[in-house]
């Protein structure tokens, strides 16, 4: 094992292309939403030597900004780091995040069969 445990999430995710799931602060049409909070379940227990990370109740909205994509996240988790260096800290957080995301792509290709390079229908 490094320096840093393992980390894992076992999380309950909605995404959501529904007008009437998105918070309905400036509504851009089109947007998607993704919510997300921290769940047990039998089929997850705790792993020795794996620490499980708590996702607070976080919410990711995407939406079309002209002709780009706007993003907006509130995620919040508590990753239990305590007594890891800053530094450390740091240099790992950022990636975990652009894993979070790559996770994300990878799981939307495979279960919705989404072709990555296609625009999505109502996108700009």
């Amino acid at each position: 094992m490094g320096l840093v445990a393992a980390r894992e999430a076992v999380d309950l995710c909605r995404f959501s292309t529904d007008p009437e799931d998105v918070l309905d602060i400036h509504h851009v049409p089109g947007t998607r939403s993704v919510v997300m909070v921290s769940v047990t379940h039998p089929s997850a227990p705790l792993r020795e030597g794996v620490v499980r990370v708590h996702t607070h109740p976080s919410l990711l909205l995407i939406s079309p900004s002209g002709n780009d994509t706007k993003v907006t996240s509130i995620i919040q988790a508590e990753l239990h780091l305590t007594g890891v260096p800053a530094g450390i800290v740091d240099s790992l957080v950022p990636k975990g995040i652009v894993g979070f995301f790559d996770d994300l792509r990878a799981y939307s290709s495979k279960t919705l069969k989404l072709n990555l390079n296609q625009t999505l229908t109502g996108w700009v």
